[in-house]
């Protein structure tokens, strides 16, 4: 086996091209995980914007001032059909959450968007406004 060249770039991956037995071979080394050179970095979702800025449990509570939280949740009257008791909880830590009396599951964006009577589109683009034209 004879070495031909070998070649680092970017310093996260290596070619070496070599002879061996009469062939041209060649290796790659990848010093990251393959996955990391495809990914591109991901923009913090809508949810997320509203967590780290405004806060679930306050944006909720601009919504909906009935709302009363708990340790790790928000619990409310679920906007998706009529009720007396609140059925909805929205857990602070991911700002999604479901009804326990129909089931539905839904997230900050869907409940500004029932509350207000607009489009998810329209929704995340006043939710954006509100936080600053993210």
């Amino acid at each position: 086996m004879r070495l031909l060249s070998h070649l680092r770039f970017e310093a996260n991956i290596e070619v070496s091209t070599f002879i061996f037995n009469n062939k041209l071979a060649a290796t790659v080394k990848f010093n990251k995980p393959l996955g990391s050179f495809m990914r591109k970095e991901k923009k913090p979702s809508i949810n997320d914007q509203i967590k780290e800025r405004i806060g679930t449990e306050k944006f909720l509570k601009s919504l909906y001032p009935e709302a009363k939280a708990s340790h790790n949740s928000v619990m409310f009257l679920c906007p998706f059909h009529d009720e007396k008791n609140p059925s909805i909880a929205i857990y602070l830590n991911t700002g999604r959450g479901k009804c326990f009396a129909c089931g539905r599951t839904t997230d900050l964006v869907e409940l500004y968007a029932v509350k207000n009577s607009v489009s998810i589109q329209e929704a995340c683009k006043q939710i954006l406004k509100q936080l600053g034209g993210n």
